[in-house]
């Protein structure tokens, strides 16, 4: 029969004592910081039982209890009715805080994040706006560095060539391109043309013209974040820690305390304390410049679609049906409706958004006769009108466009003063002309008066008053060519 060994027991141990060792560790302390409420909170210690919490007399009948009483109807005593109170004794009335502390908050362009006051800080380079991958982007696209300060560079990139040369995937790519745009690094000059087998043409910036560009647009601070650097803008909130209030019945969720009661949903809710100030940070473009696009309204302005509806009911219908001549002509087929206006609209846009101008009916006629030509002649494309549909507004964006429109302008200057100067000669021809006849008829007449058997008496007429001085010298010339008699006349 097997022997039964007894278990050494263990050595009983103090719990109290390790669970307070674990409690006052410096590693686990900060970490158990919120079991202990803040200073400015003031706590509710229970009552033990049997106790009244008001003495009788104050608002109540005798005997009765504070926890009986209703205190969403019976008012409130002022401490001040009492006299001074004794030295130590707070006048706030329990489960009422002091008034909430302002804390300066920042917020994000573009996600809307707030940030804490220790998270920003000031812009000093262009580059500090950038991240490490961002900037890296950056100088891939400015290129080599020299002594030259030009305020910019036009660059032809294609976001195959800026993955491989920079050794970034294509997808972080597309998403960095965006942000260096909307910091106001890199902007897009022209976009890609796939038929020419050109890449986007970008125009990017100097560190000199971002940094004033930033100082223009009031972008001086920025904080990073596990999404990036973001350019921040100071918000006024009021942060009210978690209170006990007696109509509440328990705890308020910590979180912004700006919206009134009624209006307040559950949780956490955010306002601005200065409601009349408009928001800080970069107005978006609208479409006649930085002003912002407001609704349609009594009061508001039009709209982008309002201004190209009125552009597009401002193209004339000769020029309307000129554009469905040409597609017709060029392309041998019928251009939808749709498409037409849509070809008219994207110009006008890309127009606006280049010169701040719309498109002009000579413009619109001129682009679709070029790009229908060239389509008709392609022979690897089947939907002529669909490429001519994206081709023609894409001739009203960029550098390109801004060259022909500035040299359209001085050509038809010149047209102008051309035309000017033929109306001038013209009109001048004509005076002679109209002179010429005048004086043929007052010969005629004179030559008339001095009529003789013998011919015309030239002496007479170059005798004559009326004859004017031009006339006499003709009339001598002839008598002494001819003799006094005549029989031409003059």
């Amino acid at each position: 029969m097997p022997v039964s060994k007894k278990r050494p027991k263990l050595p009983e141990e103090d719990l109290a004592a390790a669970v307070a060792d674990i409690i006052n560790s410096p590693i686990t302390k900060p970490n158990l910081s919120f079991l202990s409420p803040p200073a400015d909170i003031a706590v509710v210690h229970p009552k033990p039982p049997g106790i009244d919490s008001k003495p009788v007399g104050i608002g109540g009948e005798p005997g009765e209890s504070a926890d009986s009483l209703d205190i969403s109807t019976k008012p409130s005593a002022n401490p001040a009715d009492f006299g001074p109170l004794p030295p130590g004794v707070n006048s706030t009335p329990l489960g009422i805080i002091a008034a909430p502390s302002i804390k300066p908050l920042w917020q994000a362009e573009g996600i809307g994040t707030l940030f804490e006051q220790s998270r920003v800080r000031r812009i000093s380079q262009a580059q500090d706006a950038l991240s490490l991958v961002e900037e890296k982007v950056y100088d891939l696209l400015w290129g080599t560095k020299n002594q030259r300060r030009a305020e910019f560079r036009l660059v032809h990139y294609s976001l195959q060539r800026i993955g491989t040369e920079a050794r970034i995937n294509i997808k972080t790519v597309r998403e960095l391109i965006p942000r260096l745009i909307d910091k106001g690094f890199i902007q897009i000059e022209h976009h890609a043309d796939v038929r020419r087998n050109l890449p986007t043409l970008y125009r990017v910036w100097s560190y000199a013209g971002v940094l004033a560009n930033q100082k223009r647009h009031n972008r001086f601070y920025v904080a990073k974040s596990g999404k990036g650097v973001f350019y921040v803008h100071p918000v006024s909130a009021s942060i009210g820690p978690a209170s006990f209030t007696a109509d509440s019945g328990g705890v308020k969720p910590v979180g912004f305390d700006l919206i009134p009661p009624v209006q307040r949903p559950l949780g956490v809710g955010i306002k601005p304390t200065a409601f009349n100030t408009p928001p800080s940070g970069v107005a978006p473009t609208g479409p006649m410049g930085v002003a912002d696009v407001k609704p349609m309204g009594g009061v508001g302005s039009a709209s982008l679609d309002s201004f190209l509806d009125r552009f597009i009911r401002q193209t004339s219908p000769t020029t309307y049906l000129e554009l469905l001549k040409i597609i017709k002509e060029t392309l041998n087929t019928e251009a939808d409706d749709n498409v037409l206006t849509s070809i008219i609209a994207t110009s006008h846009r890309n127009s606006l958004q280049t010169t701040g101008e719309p498109a002009t009916d000579e413009e619109l006629v001129h682009f679709t006769a070029t790009k229908a030509h060239i389509i008709s002649r392609a022979p690897n494309i089947r939907n002529h009108v669909a490429v001519l549909r994206k081709a023609v507004p894409e001739c009203f964006l960029g550098e390109t466009f801004r060259a022909f429109r500035a040299a359209a302008a001085v050509y038809r200057k010149k047209a102008d003063e051309q035309h000017k100067r033929l109306i001038l000669e013209r009109g001048q021809q004509e005076e002679l002309a109209a002179e010429a006849d005048r004086r043929d008829a007052l010969w005629s007449e004179i030559c008339a008066r001095h009529m003789t058997d013998r011919g015309y008496d030239m002496q007479a007429i170059a005798n004559d008053p009326d004859l004017d001085q031009l006339g006499r010298q003709h009339a001598r010339t002839m008598m002494d060519r001819l003799g006094r008699y005549s029989k031409t006349g003059l």
